[in-house]
């Protein structure tokens, strides 16, 4: 019996604790800079500079953006218009205008030019999809992965309609 009580404490808590982790580990990475999008990549200064948004190839419902630190060659939408060895911020979220704390489900990925690094921590917001007249879509990000990877602030990138 005394082995019991223990035994059954210990299993009321576990689940608490699994509870509490979720809360705190997803979202974070302070709040949004009203600046450009811009930061620390691989250890050297980041500023946003083109990008693009597209339906998923792998979600209907989804838009997925690429953000980088160049001017397109040509037209942004045009196959490639962008290096693909660039330094890149990789994303989706739903195709719709909302705010998305950063965690195991909504991740970010920035790629350096040889490493992929999956950012958990941090928020997006996207303010504003515009697929008729200026093709634009507009959002902002916050993304932590350590000191070296971390970014903020506003983005406006063009929607591809392809």
């Amino acid at each position: 019996m005394k082995r019991i009580i223990p035994f059954s404490l210990f299993l009321l808590v576990i689940p608490f604790l699994f509870l509490t982790c979720n809360l705190t580990e997803e979202g974070g990475g302070g709040d949004f800079i009203d600046q450009t999008l811009q930061g620390t990549i691989a250890g050297s200064s980041w500023t946003f500079a083109a990008g693009v948004a597209e339906i998923s190839p792998f979600d209907e419902t989804e838009l997925a953006f690429d953000l980088y630190h160049i001017e397109a060659a040509g037209t942004p939408c045009d196959f490639g218009a962008f290096s693909a060895t660039q330094i890149v911020i990789l994303f989706s979220v739903p195709n719709e205008v909302g705010l998305y704390n950063l965690g195991l489900d909504q991740s970010v990925t920035i790629y350096d030019g040889t490493t992929n690094y999956i950012v958990t921590t941090g928020k997006l917001e996207i303010l504003t999809i515009d697929t008729t007249t200026n093709m634009q879509v507009t959002g902002r990000l916050v993304a932590e992965y350590d000191s070296s990877y971390t970014v903020n602030g506003n983005f406006s990138v063009t929607y591809c309609n392809n």
